[in-house]
């Protein structure tokens, strides 16, 4: 039987060929070649969808992470530029008010008369009257006029002064003399530089009567006639304590002292600024070489705040009778710190630390905020199918106003996922339970929890944890009310399998009077700064206790102690001992009821800030770990008591300084109040697209507001440090915190 082939006919599909076969004649069969080269292209496409497979992959968790971190990371550049740029503002705050501001003021600001200068004019009018004192005009404003130079007055190097000038000068500083009731026994020049013409001026002006039945001053015979020209020629002039004021050696003294020995002036020049211990030493050998042929001339006697100076001075003068000019300044500029208590180099220490404490931070978080803040990332709930069961942990005592509006909150939370709400009554003797109970009957989904007797908010917590069956425990006080949208928003953070606690974002639900508004600019600021800078780095050292999220077999393995008085704090450091991330939902919000009154808001306070101290004693791991977060607390404990020496410090300012206190807090308090002020501003500004901005005007209030917990901090600090502990309401009795 001759065999059956077919003709090639093209028709798109696979040709094939008819041959006869022993088993089914009917059976197509490919080419061999045809059929390589559909295999080849068959593979070439199954590379092709697995490349894009791992390509689509890498862009789903690549997507994934971005939404799950919420807020992504500084690069290392970011860091080192945004330290950086806090070290330059310290630097600045520091330093430019000393060296620019006063200056600056000093220039542009009215002069002060010595007549303003009350104290110290009483008491020149008290030893007026001594034989061998002698009061001096010493200039006008001890400045040339002409280039601002305050090492001369009357002959300037950049310009010559017209007569008319020099003229008002020395007028007007002989009339402020008359006008404080005192008498001039002499003229003592800026710099003792003048000429001729000034020497003209003042030859028409003549002493006192009074000063010819004194000691005659250097050896002059004066005459009726005697004009003040015949006063001011002072011989053997030297001067060997020109910047004592901050102390010297030993050996500067000793040298001084041989060289006082080996010179034996006639006249000792000695500036008030310089008064020291070793300068009184130096002019006791000096009183006691030159015996009554010796005179001491005391320079640039201003102010208030140099009285107890000159009476040492003066002391040395009565006491050895030598004769003593002090060179009086009709008018200054600026009543400055000279000779102060601010210009001690303890309180100069004290600036800087204070300072550096209060500006560094801020200058630093404010920045590393607002990158945060550009960098943020959609919400991984809102496209993200798993909602983890969530059980609503409420721990109650004593609560029968707030508990029913906390229950409602947590009942109308908009979560697909499924939620559960454990309250738990810790013995309260008000109708709490009774409320609680209520919603039980009426919702599957509530458990209420009795305890007979009040064991405190820790066991309650730790019975909430251990009935709950969510995945995730979301706990809350009863004075608080959680947003609809807290949950949902704090879930999306536990994507990241390395987080264990996501803290909530705490607002004051009742502004009611001025003291709530000032609480509430502090809850914004340390949640909005502080907090968000700690969460980039997924290291929040406090969780609160009024919107905390944390996976519920943490909570069922770390059990809550009642070691401190603020169990959610020690909660946080167990939990991150363990080696679990905490981040913050700065979205997440929860209204909590702030105190209305000082005393309360003082008790709220004391547990807070003492409960902190305890966290960080009993957790001394931590400070090991290098978190900066810790070592800023520690630091700012340890140096809690060199503030308040700086803050007491100041009254005694107003003591100093006199009239000059206002100017001291405008010239010293203005950068830092100014940065206070700023941050204030981006703190609230952070807060919920800026609806709190109102608040920013009542930054100069919070400025008070923060001094008061500041002092609050270091007496506590004191009560730790010494373990005599503290006082506290807890659970209806009073407790007794070390």
């Amino acid at each position: 039987m001759a065999k059956r082939t077919s003709s090639f006919v093209h028709t798109g599909q696979p040709q094939s060929a008819w041959t006869a076969d022993k088993t089914n004649s009917n059976v197509p069969v490919y080419f061999e070649h045809e059929a390589s080269k559909q295999a080849r292209k068959l593979h070439q496409s199954i590379v092709k969808l697995e490349k894009e497979k791992r390509t689509l992959l890498g862009e789903m968790k690549a997507l994934e992470a971005r939404a799950m971190h919420g807020w992504t990371g500084m690069s290392r550049r970011q860091v080192y530029s945004v330290v950086m740029l806090g070290i330059i503002v310290t630097a600045i705050v520091i330093f430019v008010p000393p060296l620019f501001i006063v200056p600056f003021a000093s220039e542009n600001l009215p002069l002060t008369t010595l007549d303003k200068q009350t104290k110290l004019v009483s008491y020149l009018r008290e030893i007026q009257s001594y034989s061998n004192i002698f009061l001096a005009v010493h200039g006008y404003d001890h400045k040339c006029p002409i280039d601002g130079s305050t090492g001369y007055e009357f002959t300037c190097p950049t310009g010559e002064l017209s007569i008319e000038e020099i003229n008002w000068r020395i007028n007007a500083g002989i009339e402020i003399f008359k006008k404080c009731g005192l008498e001039i026994d002499t003229y003592a020049f800026p710099g003792q530089d003048y000429d001729q013409r000034v020497l003209s001026v003042l030859s028409n002006y003549y002493p006192t009567p009074s000063v010819y039945n004194k000691t005659n001053l250097i050896g002059l015979g004066l005459t009726g006639n005697s004009s003040l020209t015949d006063l001011i020629i002072y011989y053997g002039f030297k001067e060997y304590t020109w910047m004592w004021r901050n102390g010297v050696s030993q050996e500067q003294f000793q040298n001084a002292l041989n060289q006082l020995k080996q010179d034996k002036p006639s006249l000792l020049l000695v500036h008030v600024q310089d008064i020291t211990n070793q300068t009184l030493d130096l002019l006791k050998e000096y009183a006691l070489i030159q015996g009554s042929a010796g005179i001491i001339r005391l320079d640039d006697v201003t102010f208030d705040s140099q009285v107890e100076a000159t009476k040492k001075v003066v002391d040395i003068a009565m006491a050895y009778n030598v004769s003593l000019v002090l060179a009086v300044i009709p008018a200054s500029p600026y009543a400055g710190t000279s000779n102060s208590f601010f210009s001690g180099p303890m309180i100069n220490a004290l600036w800087v630390i204070s300072t550096s404490l209060f500006v560094f931070p801020i200058v630093v978080m404010i920045p590393w905020a607002f990158i945060f803040k550009m960098k943020k990332r959609k919400p991984y709930a809102k496209w993200n199918p798993h909602y983890p069961a969530v059980s609503i942990i409420l721990p109650a005592y004593n609560e029968e106003k707030t508990i029913a509006q906390s229950i409602e909150r947590s009942l109308s939370q908009r979560y697909r996922g499924s939620i559960e709400i454990v309250i738990v009554d810790d013995g309260s003797t008000d109708r709490t339970y009774d409320i609680a109970k209520t919603y039980a009957d009426k919702h599957a989904n509530i458990k209420a929890i009795r305890l007979e007797k009040n064991q405190g908010k820790s066991h309650a917590l730790n019975i909430g944890f251990a009935q709950a069956k969510g995945e995730i425990s979301v706990f809350s006080d009863t004075d608080s009310s959680l947003a609809p949208d807290a949950i949902s928003r704090m879930i999306s953070h536990f994507k990241d399998s390395e987080v264990g606690m996501v803290a909530g974002m705490v607002v004051v639900g009742n502004e009611k009077n001025l003291l709530t508004r000032l609480q509430q600019i502090e809850y914004l600021l340390s949640q909005t700064l502080i907090r968000f800078c700690q969460s980039s780095q997924k290291n929040v050292l406090i969780c609160p206790g009024a919107c905390t999220a944390v996976r519920t077999d943490i909570a069922k393995k770390i059990t809550v102690t009642d070691r401190t008085v603020t169990e959610d704090a020690d909660f946080t450091f167990s939990v991150w001992k363990e080696g679990w991330k905490i981040c913050q939902e700065p979205e997440a919000l929860s209204y909590t009821e702030a105190p209305t009154g000082l005393g309360s808001l003082i008790t709220q306070r004391k547990r807070w800030l003492y409960g902190s101290l305890q966290t960080i004693a009993i957790h001394k791991w931590a400070a090991r770990e290098r978190n900066p977060w810790v070592l800023k607390a520690w630091l700012e404990c340890f140096l809690s008591p060199f503030v308040l020496i700086f803050l007491v410090s100041l009254p005694l300012q107003c003591f100093f300084l006199g009239s000059a206190f206002p100017l001291f807090l405008l010239t010293y308090g203005l950068l830092p109040f100014t940065i206070l002020a700023i941050s204030g501003a981006v703190g609230i500004r952070l807060f919920n697209k800026g609806k709190k901005s109102k608040l920013a005007f009542l930054m100069p209030l919070y400025a008070a507001y923060q001094l008061m917990m500041n002092l609050l901090l270091v007496w506590l600090v004191l009560a730790f440090v010494t373990k005599r502990g503290i006082r506290l309401p807890r659970g209806g009795k009073i407790i007794h915190a070390i």
